[in-house]
């Protein structure tokens, strides 16, 4: 708000402009109605107001179970121009200051005859403010017990908050009287980025005295706008603290108490990459940059990159009010506007679920410690219920945790990537059943051709048999015709690597891209029509030699490079160059189970598809056949998967559920994998996808992780009878 001189001068100027425009109104005989408008539009300029707070939106799962949301707490706000008086170097400063102007006092009287009133003058005064300052202080520390914190805590925020400020007023005025330092010179072009502590140490070698630091540094004036931003002392945590805090400092106009609005995590960790978290947003202001209701002010917290907080900051964030006196001090008011809520596809408590048991329940080998990412989609509703990256972190404590320039390379188990979107793995035997599509549809192949897999190691550059490497024998020994079906069924690379080399790599990579490998999911985000759309971070993975550039958006297959011949048999069993997301994988199965009909998932509940379905118009035959294939190997003897899903099959069937899927391994990295999708009696459909990291086995590793969260699925009600 503008000070009495600059309100009194403000108005004087507007009066006169207002004559100008009367004049001109007086020139037509009647005021015309654009003129009474631009009357009314200067006195709303030359007037004040004052902002009122907006609330955030909250962030709600399908079931409108709260998963982000503000909520208001009470904050008491103190002025560094009252703290600064508890630090001894400005006490220093402030009584040399009044010395010197008693000084000079004095000489100027020593003519005359000299008064022994004016001498001490300044001093007195200077001695006088900072009792009264210290004062106030005292009263803060005394009423400490009645606002929930001890004394010690209190002096330590005010003691952290004076140094901070202090070392900015050391950089300051090294910034101003050092110009000469080789060292100011050797960084002039680069002064913001210098280290304060550098130039801390740089003014001490050019100003060797202290007490002469200490008077350079309290003369800045350029530290200014610190002393005019409170900064918020303690929180008080009840209504008893609040009504305390009010009753002693009304009067006191260095110490306020505010309402702020603070972001709340109900559910802790759970969804934690799906949801997001709030930071500075410094990073961030142009985005309301027009807007005065709406942009940043210091100090200030937006959603920080990545995840449903920052995506949607346009639709969450709302839009302040304001409380308006115009130059005739007619009060108008503007009410806030509270960001829109968003509501997500994601079940939070099955998600939950999911997320302690990867993390804390399942006995896991020790070599599958480094991260795990599960995706579950309701195949015919097309929505993601559960979109599990593991570790976690608790969204309320990132900044902390992590800080707000947040590299997640830095920490060994890389906390804050979403492992399901973001993370790209080779997919090993999972991309089999896209194989076998492709060979199927472009004619390589017929579903009764057999590709032999005799009980001999694979030609040089060619992948060996896996059950060959463990047991010296190949699955021509396990059925008499190594066929499509039986090949799934086994996860046969000799069968998948003869003929993905039978397949041209464009039509290879066309068909995987049709599955929706090499491409971002394409999610149906809830739109704000003034502001650009921001997207979840997400990696298109990589079906070519050579890997898009970093952070292309790929919508198209012209996009994409050529996948070189010599890598044909390699990205016939998903290894080579190909790399997938674990949504990407889990929304390929829900494709199958659709029999041939993608759709990218939904991520909101209430916001319409982004895209349009796409029949991939498979034939009926090689549907039966993937769909064969699939269900051996959760069901029929040597299928990879049968030995794992064991008991729970059974129980699956009396609870009215069939489990279709296939396992895989990967060597260089190694990762484990299952894929697939389970159906019950009355049609409903669940696509999953799990990979656990560092895993040997998909059999062993991450099999039995996708049979449990099937039943977590049951148990949730999203499967099974009703």
């Amino acid at each position: 708000m503008y000070n009495q001189r600059a309100k009194v001068f403000i108005a004087c100027y507007a009066l006169l402009l207002l004559v100008m425009v009367l004049r001109l109104a007086q020139m037509q005989l009647l005021p015309s109605a654009q003129v009474l408008a631009d009357i009314q539009k200067l006195k709303q300029r030359w007037g004040y107001g004052q902002q009122t707070m907006s609330v955030r939106g909250r962030i709600l799962d399908r079931n409108e179970e709260v998963l982000a949301s503000d909520e208001a707490v009470f904050k008491l706000y103190v002025d560094y121009s009252l703290t600064c008086y508890e630090d001894w170097r400005v006490r220093q400063a402030l009584l040399a200051r009044a010395k010197q102007q008693d000084s000079k006092l004095h000489d100027g009287l020593r003519a005359k005859v000299a008064s022994s009133r004016k001498q001490g003058k300044f001093m007195g005064k200077a001695k006088q403010k900072i009792a009264e300052k210290r004062n106030v202080i005292r009263r803060l520390l005394d009423k400490c017990p009645e606002l929930g914190v001890s004394e010690e805590q209190l002096k330590q925020s005010i003691q952290r908050n004076n140094e901070l400020i202090w070392n900015k007023r050391l950089f300051y005025a090294w910034n101003t009287h050092c110009k000469h330092s080789p060292f100011h010179q050797k960084n002039k072009h680069k002064i913001n980025s210098v280290p304060e502590s550098d130039a801390i140490d740089d003014f001490a070698l050019m100003v060797t005295d202290p007490n002469e630091r200490i008077r350079l540094t309290a003369a800045s004036d350029t530290i200014k706008r610190d002393l005019l931003e409170p900064f918020a002392l303690i929180t008080l945590d009840t209504d008893d603290h609040v009504l305390a805090a009010q009753l002693e400092f009304l009067d006191v106009k260095d110490v306020e108490i505010r309402t702020e609005a603070v972001r709340r995590y109900p559910f802790k960790n759970a969804a934690s990459h799906t949801i997001g978290w709030i930071g500075s947003a410094s990073g961030a202001k142009d985005l309301f940059a027009e807007d005065k209701h709406r942009r940043y002010r210091a100090g200030e917290l937006g959603g920080r990159d990545d995840g449903i907080e920052y995506v949607c900051e346009a639709v969450l964030r709302g839009s302040r009010g304001e409380r308006y006196h115009d130059i005739d001090q007619n009060l108008q008011q503007l009410k806030a506007e509270h960001g829109r809520h968003v509501q997500l596809t994601i079940d939070i408590r099955l998600q939950q679920r999911i997320e302690a048991f990867l993390a804390h329940e399942y006995p896991h080998a020790p070599h599958c410690n480094a991260g795990f990412a599960a995706v579950v989609l309701d195949v015919q509703a097309n929505e993601i219920l559960a979109l599990v990256s593991i570790p976690t972190f608790d969204p309320s404590l990132v900044r902390k945790d992590y800080g707000d320039l947040v590299d997640p390379n830095k920490h060994p188990k890389r906390p804050l990537i979403n492992r399901a979107i973001n993370e790209i793995y080779p997919p090993g035997s999972v991309a089999k059943p896209l194989v076998a599509v492709a060979g199927l549809e472009s004619g390589r192949i017929k579903p009764t051709d057999v590709i032999s897999c005799p009980s001999q190691k694979a030609s040089a550059g060619w992948p060996n048999c896996v059950i060959f490497r463990i047991s010296g024998y190949g699955h021509d020994r396990l059925w008499p015709d190594n066929n499509t079906k039986n090949a799934i069924r086994g996860s046969c690379n000799i069968y998948f690597s003869h003929l993905a080399n039978r397949i041209a790599p464009k039509v290879l990579q066309q068909w995987l891209f049709r599955f929706g490998y090499g491409r971002q999911i394409q999610f149906n985000y809830p739109r704000d029509p003034n502001t650009a759309l921001r997207w979840l971070n997400q990696s298109p993975g990589q079906i070519s030699t050579k890997p898009p550039p970093f952070g292309t958006r790929v919508t198209s297959l012209e996009q994409i490079t050529e996948l070189k011949r010599y890598e044909r048999p390699n990205a016939g069993i998903g290894q080579a160059s190909i790399r997938v997301t674990p949504l990407q994988v889990a929304n390929s199965m829900a494709t199958l189970a659709r029999f041939g009909v993608f759709k990218h998932p939904r991520l909101f509940k209430k916001e319409p598809s982004s895209e349009s379905s796409e029949t991939l118009g498979l034939s009926e035959q090689t549907l039966r056949t993937i769909t064969d294939g699939l269900d051996a190997v959760v069901n029929e003897e040597n299928g990879t998967a049968h030995s794992a899903f064991g008991e729970a099959r059974q129980s699956f069937g009396e609870q009215g559920v069939r489990v279709y899927g296939k396992t895989g391994s990967t060597q260089d990295p190694e990762h484990a994998w299952f894929a697939g999708y389970a159906r019950d009696y009355s049609h409903r459909c669940l696509a999953i996808a799990v990979v656990v990291e560092n895993g040997q086995s998909g059999a062993r590793d991450a099999t039995p992780l996708a049979r449990d969260i099937i039943q977590f699925c049951i148990t949730h009600k999203y499967l099974g009878h009703e």
